[in-house]
Parts: C-alpha cells; structure tokens; sequence
C-alpha cells in the first residue's frame, strides 16, 4: 500500500508540473526542468541514504552542492559592500539627453523632427535590442538601462 500510494503521489506530481511545462515560456520552462532536476536529485540521494547505500554526511554535502554559488554571490556581495537588493531596479549612471545617441543606440537613423522615426519604428528597435541584449538572456543590466532611457527619450519627444 504504501508503494502504491508513493506512486500515485508521483504521477500526481508529474501531471501538475508538465502541464505547467507546456503552458509556459520559454524561461518558465528552463526554470521548471532546472527545479526538477534538482528534486530528483535530492529524492534519489535520500532514498540512497535511507538504503543506506550513502553516508548521510556525504548525503548532506552533497545535497548542499546546488546552493554554493548562491551562497558564494552573497558572500562575495557582503565582502565588496554591495547595499543592492535583487528587488531593486538597475539605472544607467547618467540619463541620456542626446536624441543623436538615443538613436544611435538603437540603431535608428533620419530626422525625428521631419516625421522619418516613427512610434512603431522606435518600439520596433527597441524591441529587437531588448531581446538580444536583456539581463536575463545574457546581457547586462547597463545596457538594458540605456536602451530603455533611449526609447523613452525618443516616444517623448515624438509625443511632443
């Protein structure tokens, strides 16, 4: 009975999380295969420990692997001073003023004055850029600063 409750419990388990798999993007599901690996691991290495197959003190090390490089960003935060918080929202250093560079950055080119940039084209840029270069698909949160503060200077002065 109890094997058969375990399994059902799993299967149960793992209706749940694929249909949250199917329904997501393509970070959603990067994030749900990366959590259910590590589950797996952890449940093997405790069934392993239960066995007694594994020592429960390599069990614990090893269960701890998964959390070092967190623990070492944190603790390399605190030693350099870092007063950030993951909830806090990165600005580049000094907001652009330049339409010139706005548009340079992203990568727009005519007169805005004569009507050659439009609303769509600006978004459309932007849109292109944000996707290459966002802080969660590999790029930095400097950069993501300045092609946001170069679509909001040249929407507000189209909006003019």
């Amino acid at each position: 009975m109890p094997r058969f409750l375990l399994l059902v419990i799993l299967a149960v388990t793992f209706l749940i999380v694929w249909s949250k798999y199917q329904k997501g993007d393509q970070a959603t599901k990067r994030r749900i295969l990366l959590q259910s690996f590590k589950y797996i691991f952890w449940g093997l290495l405790l069934i392993l420990v239960m066995m007694g197959r594994v020592h429960w003190l390599s069990g614990m090390i090893a269960a701890a692997i998964p959390f070092i490089p967190m623990i070492y960003q944190k603790l390399l935060g605190k030693i350099r001073g870092d007063k950030s918080t993951e909830s806090e929202t990165p600005q580049a250093s000094s907001p652009l003023t330049n339409i010139e560079e706005a548009m340079e950055i992203l990568g727009l080119s005519g007169d805005i004055k004569k009507g050659e940039i439009t609303e769509d084209l600006i978004l459309d840029a932007h849109r292109k850029l944000i996707q290459k270069l966002h802080p969660d698909r590999g790029g930095n949160d400097y950069l993501a600063a300045k092609i946001n503060q170069a679509r909001d200077l040249l929407l507000a002065r189209i909006n003019q």
